[in-house]
């Protein structure tokens, strides 16, 4: 094989030509981060085999402790890949998954951030790509009510408003139909953080419309669209961690007994409150706690009304041990569907890395029984015992 070969004049005017091209600034150095959440289960039921969960028909939630059958990943990277002259770009996405989700794992989030980067709007951001669009959420029954999040989207957030309060504005869409094929855009705007009184309100609303292809059309698909307006004012507790928050919600046709994505086929209107937040009782005792009302009413003039409440009090006895009991109930009640009440109560001793009420990681072991009607067991039967060992994580 013949050796190519240079010679010291060659390489002299290679040396010379690369030190003549231009200069360009250098970019930032990239600061990302590796964040995640995961919980895992092992566990068994009085009635044979695996752990059961337990959840009222027709509930559009149910009270997590000691009552997730499912072992639940989600990882990603987070971070900056540009900071120069005041402005930002960012980048966010994340992979998750469940064992029971017959599609794996999937890309759950990919978007890019740029921070400050329009100049009539300094220090809002510009965003586009998948992304959980500032999602509002109950923690102890895992309930987002509040909820745009789609297929992908973009949007500016962060708009100044004068004082503290922020104007958001996105476009997002999500598929609905039984096939999963009628394509709806979302629009979304809110105005966070309005002082009140000592807490903050923050006030927005949904529009969502169906765009049919021709053969949609022509089928006679259902092309509702709808709207959803929501009001919730947070005030801080008596501690760093303690907060609450009261929740106002009213939905129309599509958006009816809706979270924040259109259904193309609902007709009808809703309303929802929810009451709900973290209190310090005692020195070493806090507890959770949810109220919540969500009434949907159909064209036909049917309703369908779900009412739940549950506490969730910690014991901590030092650093890393503290005890949980989670007492919940949920009542449904429907001109379509018959009436169903479930009570839900589980203990459970935990081992966590600090004596927080959020502090994580966290091992728990837990026992869980419920009593009502439809209880899915399978069986017919109408109460049930579980028991189990949890590890739950995020970082």
């Amino acid at each position: 094989m013949k050796r190519l070969t240079m010679s010291p004049k060659i390489l002299a005017c290679a040396i010379s030509a690369v030190a003549a091209m231009p200069v360009f600034a250098e970019p930032s150095t990239p600061d990302l981060d590796f964040y995640g959440y995961y919980r895992t289960n092992v566990g068994t039921s009085n009635e044979g085999g695996d752990q059961m969960c337990y959840k009222a028909a027709g509930a559009r939630a149910k009270y997590r402790l000691g009552n997730e059958c499912d072992n639940y990943y989600e990882a990603g990277v987070k971070g900056e890949l540009f900071n120069q002259n005041g402005r930002t770009f960012r980048v966010q996405t994340m992979l998750g998954g469940s064992d029971t989700s017959e599609s794996g794992i999937g890309l759950i989030q990919a978007a890019v951030m740029g921070d400050n980067v329009i100049d009539a709007l300094p220090g809002a951001t510009l965003w586009a790509g998948k992304l959980y669009y500032q999602r509002h959420a109950v923690a102890m029954n895992d309930f987002f009510y509040w909820n745009a999040s789609g297929n992908a989207g973009a949007g500016i957030e962060k708009i100044s408003l004068g004082s503290d309060a922020k104007l958001a504005v996105a476009w997002i869409e999500n598929n609905s139909g039984a096939a999963g094929d009628v394509h709806n855009n979302n629009i979304d705007v809110r105005v966070s953080n309005i002082g009140i009184a000592g807490g903050a309100l923050e006030v927005g609303a949904t529009y969502a419309a169906p765009n049919l292809t021709d053969d949609q059309e022509a089928m006679g698909v259902a092309d509702n669209n709808g709207s959803l307006i929501s009001l919730e004012y947070g005030f801080a507790g008596n501690t760093d961690d303690a907060y609450n928050k009261v929740v106002l919600q009213f939905g129309n046709d599509g958006m009816a007994g809706s979270t924040g994505v259109n259904d193309n086929t609902m007709e009808g209107s809703s309303v929802r409150a929810i009451a709900f937040g973290l209190v310090d009782i005692a020195d070493n005792l806090e507890s959770e706690y949810n109220v919540l009302f969500d009434k949907v009413e159909d064209a036909a003039g049917n309703t369908t009304t779900w009412t739940s409440v549950g506490v969730r009090p910690v014991m901590h006895w030092n650093d890393v041990a503290s005890t949980a009991l989670e007492i919940g109930h949920d009542s449904v009640t429907s001109d379509t569907i018959a009436d169903n009440k479930l009570t839900k109560i589980t203990l459970a001793q935990q081992w966590a890395a600090g004596d927080g009420y959020w502090a994580r990681p966290l091992v728990r072991a837990y026992v869980t029984h419920a009593k009502g009607g439809q209880i899915a067991l399978g069986n017919g039967n109408t109460a049930g015992t579980s028991l189990g060992v949890q590890a739950e994580v995020w970082w």
